[in-house]
């Protein structure tokens, strides 16, 4: 791949945005070879996945210059647009917790990607944002509809209106990211917490993921039966069996996954 590295250990998919030169700008070529990867990152072999960007940044969102959509018919703009849609929507689906492994700028669509995982680490050096507003824009691919779901109207408008870059600490206490971590721990952190993840049952937390992100767009009732419903799967996985016998035999549980 050109425009990505990609390797997977220990059930840890590490997904890296390679294009350090313009601070990982996504482009046709990265949006292909994104896609490109859509199978290995089903694998039943991967169990967690990390997002992270190579040299000073996450990721400094689309490459404008590229694209050139000022001059493209509105048409030509909604389909190449819905490409970056649906790749983040796939992310958003993915039944696999995602870590996003934030430092550096991460502003616009790389945002935008950050805000389609499930868990967001920022290294204590990370700038977040989304600049739109400069070009009399808005983020138009999950910036409002999914940041909103994570830290309110308020503080997405204040955020998108005002288009001004948040540091790391900021961002954690209006809870755009979950955990920060100075430079010298980030990269263990990230480790850690995805090795924490991989160790447990794969399709208990596919379930968590999936009657939690549903249950922000039901009613009550229905979030509670998806609940109930995700639940009596689960009790009949081969990982139920092994962690009640576990805990049994007072030791670890030994998921596999089944």
């Amino acid at each position: 791949m050109e425009t990505l590295k990609f390797e997977v250990a220990d059930g840890i998919a590490w997904l890296t945005l390679n294009r350090p030169d313009v601070l990982n700008a996504v482009n046709r070529a990265m949006l292909r070879e994104l896609w490109a990867l859509v199978p290995k990152l089903e694998d039943d072999d991967v169990r967690v996945v990390v997002v992270r960007g190579a040299g000073r940044a996450f990721s400094a969102g689309a490459d404008i210059s590229e694209f050139g959509w000022a001059n493209a018919p509105t048409a030509k703009f909604r389909r190449e647009v819905k490409q970056f849609h649906d790749f983040y929507d796939f992310l958003e689906r993915l039944e696999k917790p995602i870590i996003a492994a934030i430092h550096g700028i991460c502003v616009g669509g790389g945002l935008e990607i950050a805000v389609s995982c499930d868990i967001r680490v920022a290294r204590s050096d990370a700038r977040l944002g989304f600049p739109e507003h400069k070009l009399g824009l808005i983020p138009n691919s999950g910036g409002c509809s999914r940041t909103m779901r994570l830290i309110g109207p308020g503080r997405t408008k204040e955020l998108v209106m005002l288009g001004e870059f948040l540091d790391a600490e900021h961002a954690g206490r209006i809870g755009l990211v979950e955990h920060v971590y100075p430079e010298a721990q980030f990269d263990q952190e990230v480790k850690t917490l995805a090795e924490k993840l991989a160790s447990r049952p794969a399709q208990a937390l596919s379930m968590a993921k999936y009657a939690i992100d549903n249950a922000m767009e039901t009613d009550r009732a229905t979030g509670r039966y998806i609940e109930r419903l995700a639940q009596s799967v689960l009790l009949k996985t081969a990982d139920y069996t092994e962690g009640v016998q576990a805990f049994k035999e007072k030791r670890k549980p030994k998921f596999t996954g089944r």
